[in-house]
């Protein structure tokens, strides 16, 4: 699943992973997950959101690949 969010890039409680990770995770540890995730530059650009995250703040929604759509039925 992947969710687009809304995020003003001045908000406090959004801060670049890689540097939280490197104060807080194990070396081997954080290898893992920035290898997995595809390798170093792009763990550079992965953000982590200290905070709640609304749903009215979701631009957009994938289920494997397809984008959802939530359907509503009329009143």
């Amino acid at each position: 699943m992947r969710i687009k969010v809304v995020i003003l890039s001045n908000d406090r409680s959004l801060r670049l992973w890689l540097p939280w990770a490197r104060k807080r995770l194990r070396p081997d540890w954080l290898n893992i997950m920035i290898e997995t995730g595809g390798g170093k530059a792009k763990a550079k650009i992965w953000y982590l959101y200290q905070g709640v995250i609304e749903p009215s703040r979701f631009a957009e929604v994938q289920v494997n690949g397809q984008l959802y759509e939530e359907k509503r039925e009329a009143a």
